[in-house]
């Protein structure tokens, strides 16, 4: 599945012109570009996010930003999102992971980290990563492959965390091995001296140096206690008094802050304000959604008056609150109208539900205690058969419902299964799909049940495939396609794909050919390009593999001639088939036009970040070397290593690749070493390689 990616979450936050310079800070971080990693870690309001957008701006390294939330829980959209950011500054780097990711399959992080360090021990130059808000994130594979990246990483990448708490990793030992720079709250805490600069020059706040020494010791530099403070002191007429009243721990001085600030807004704003807190992202129709009255004033206006809205988009149209004021809004919500919050959050549900936005829906329906909804909304999402609900997100959902909605509902289960397969917990999938099997045996026979039982056969057949068990599993997948509806669906297209490819790792060529023309027919009927396309892809592989090149080469220009008269050229399965192409026709010895499909599909594939690249590469050397170009042909390879890209989901590998590479640069011995010590004897790219090779 294909993750959209919000690039909002790639912007380096903006720092005020009127930022209080922190140079202690900035030269401890620029010395410190030795270690592995530098991490932040201190309270909510310390200032992390500030001092390294402050940093990156003015360090002469190259830098990428990563904004984190608890949807990065999924592991997939993790490092999708991580990959997504290295590209940010280095475009070339990444795509054999993200391909992987891209996969069916859920990859071991080793797997799809290591080409990943390959790649980033070339960087030319230095390059900084920032992980913003790293604490969010509590799925043990991503610490565990964080842990891996950091103990392999190259000098080359230096990665800096942020975080309330200190995250899961070996600390101590990267500190005493000298890769660890760490700062803590104590460390960001203002000075005196920032303390001044900031109350007077930033805050434009005429305060004595006394009154700015007693407002330092009362809130301990804490930067979001001073931010606060400054704001309500805007229009106080007794500074002394009001400094003097600020006693206790952090706690009550944040409590009274807020409701000082709050309560010298007008009333309506003050209700908006609170109202509006439970959305963790907003804009002008949701928020009049969820208040239910007229405001006089944008959420553009409410950036202006600094009152910790955070704008999410250069168009200024999504906002989100300062976390921390955004929490406080919360807890006062809560003791001002808590019989009311639940209402709020059906609102939003009903606004989320009406403009589309399935993850907020369940999301809300669950804050609104309407579980029932959440478990309806799920389940008509399951019904769908095209998930727009990540698995982790959804097995969270998931886990708040109570058992005897969880347990007793087959597609609620059957959700569940594939929520725990899709993160990786197959002992836990296994023991819920045999759940939904036991649950299911006691209803009576229905179309609704049968598809059910189709749904946990394909899963069964999944799990089968991932484990090696290539028999067992085109079983399973045959059953589950005669327990499912024949319609056309998506899911059904993607069943059918997926034992197509398991048939072509088995060279079951016979059995292949119907459903892939059913595959292509579906992707055709519903506009998809991967399955109308890869459907005559892998079809042409097989002939090819029979040495049937016209036939091949027939099928994969239906497929460019389909990718064209639908706009899917620039699709993954559409620069694919045309770099298919271009191969058959240089097996051909129709080398001019080999060349055109190869470097239109190129072009195409550099436009849009398409994995078929490393593939169009290494084919358009040999077409460049067969027609005595030796330096184009070289050209060629230096660009197709460029790309280490896992190429068609798991049917091509990293040998395979390498064998490709190998073959474009006449090493034919080489090629045929990479097939035969891989291990991987049944892959049909291996065995393509190795027919090349010999041929």
């Amino acid at each position: 599945m294909t993750i959209p990616l919000l690039l909002t979450k790639f912007h380096v936050p903006s720092v005020r012109s009127d930022l209080v310079q922190r140079d202690r800070l900035l030269k401890r971080l620029d010395r410190d570009m030795e270690g592995k990693l530098i991490l932040i870690s201190a309270p909510a309001g310390s200032g992390k996010t500030t001092i390294l957008s402050e940093w990156l701006r003015q360090t002469k390294f190259s830098s990428s930003w990563l904004s984190l939330d608890e949807g990065d829980n999924d592991p997939i959209r993790f490092w999708t999102y991580f990959v997504a950011a290295l590209q940010q500054s280095h475009p070339d780097i990444g795509e054999a992971t993200l391909s992987m990711l891209r996969s069916l399959e859920s990859p071991s992080f080793e797997s799809f980290l290591i080409p990943l360090i390959n790649e980033i021990t070339r960087f030319s130059d230095n390059q900084i990563l920032v992980l913003d808000d790293f604490h969010a994130i509590a799925a043990r594979p991503i610490h565990e492959g964080m842990t891996f990246l950091l103990e392999h990483l190259p000098p080359q990448l230096h990665l800096a965390i942020a975080s309330r708490v200190d995250p899961p990793l070996p600390l101590a030992r990267w500190r005493v091995r000298n890769q660890l720079t760490q700062l803590g709250a104590a460390d960001l805490c203002f000075t005196l001296a920032e303390t001044t600069a900031f109350i007077n020059r930033s805050m434009q706040l005429p305060l004595s140096q006394e009154q700015v020494a007693a407002i330092q010791a009362r809130t301990e530099g804490w930067i979001a206690g001073l931010q606060l403070a400054a704001l309500s002191m805007r229009d106080v007429k007794d500074i002394s008094a009001f400094i003097a009243s600020l006693t206790g721990d952090r706690h009550y001085i944040l409590d009274y802050l807020v409701e000082e600030v709050l309560e010298r807004q007008p009333k309506p704003l003050q209700a908006f304000l609170l109202r509006t807190s439970i959305l963790e992202q907003m804009c002008e129709d949701l928020c009049q959604a969820v208040v239910g009255s007229t405001r006089t004033e944008t959420l553009a206006q409410l950036e202006h008056r600094n009152l910790f809205v955070v704008p999410l988009d250069d168009n200024r149209q999504w906002y989100r609150y300062h976390h921390l004021f955004r929490q406080l809004l919360l807890d006062r919500l809560q003791r001002i109208e808590p019989e009311q919050v639940s209402e709020y959050h059906r609102r939003a549900r009903e606004w989320y539900e009406q403009h589309g936005f399935v993850t907020e829906t369940i999301s809300h329906a669950i804050a609104a205690g309407d579980l029932s909804q959440a478990a309806e909304a799920i389940e008509r999402e399951a019904r769908l058969s095209n998930p727009r609900v990540e698995p982790a997100r959804l097995l969270t959902f998931l886990e708040a419902l109570p058992d005897n909605l969880m347990w007793t509902r087959p597609w609620l289960l059957l959700s569940y299964a594939w929520a725990l397969y899709s993160t990786a917990q197959f002992p836990a999938a296994v023991r819920a799909v045999r759940s939904l099997e036991s649950l299911l045996q006691q209803q009576k026979p229905s179309a609704n049940t049968e598809k059910l039982w189709g749904l946990v056969t394909a899963i069964k057949g999944i799990q089968a495939r991932q484990q090696g068990a290539t028999a067992e599993s085109v079983t399973l997948m045959e059953r589950a396609l005669q327990q499912l509806p024949q319609d056309d669906s998506w899911l059904r297209a993607v069943i059918l794909l997926n034992l197509g490819v398991t048939y072509f790792v088995a060279d079951n060529y016979a059995a292949a050919k119907s459903l892939l023309s059913e595959v292509t027919q579906i992707g055709k009927n519903k506009g998809i390009a991967d399955p109308a396309i890869a459907g005559l892809y892998l079809q042409a592989q097989f002939l090819a593999l029979r040495g049937r090149l016209d036939e091949a080469t027939t099928l994969c220009q239906q497929g460019v001639e389909l990718a064209r008269e639908r706009g899917w050229l620039s699709t993954y399965a559409g620069v694919l088939v045309q770099v298919a192409i271009g191969e058959l026709l240089r097996e051909q010895d129709r080398l001019e036009a080999a060349a055109q499909h190869l470097t239109e599909s190129i072009d195409r594939g550099i436009q849009t970040r398409q994995p078929g690249l490393m593939m169009g590469y290494i084919t358009l050397a040999r077409v460049r070397q067969a027609q005595g170009d030796t330096q184009a042909a070289r050209d060629a390879i230096k660009a197709a290593q460029k790309c280490q890209v896992w190429l068609w989901s798991t049917i091509l590998s990293v040998p395979a690749c390498q064998a490709r590479l190998d073959l474009a640069q006449g090493n034919l011995d080489a090629a045929i070493a990479w097939t035969e010590d891989s291990g991987l004897s049944v892959d049909g790219e291996l065995r393509y390689s190795r027919l090349l090779a010999k041929g």
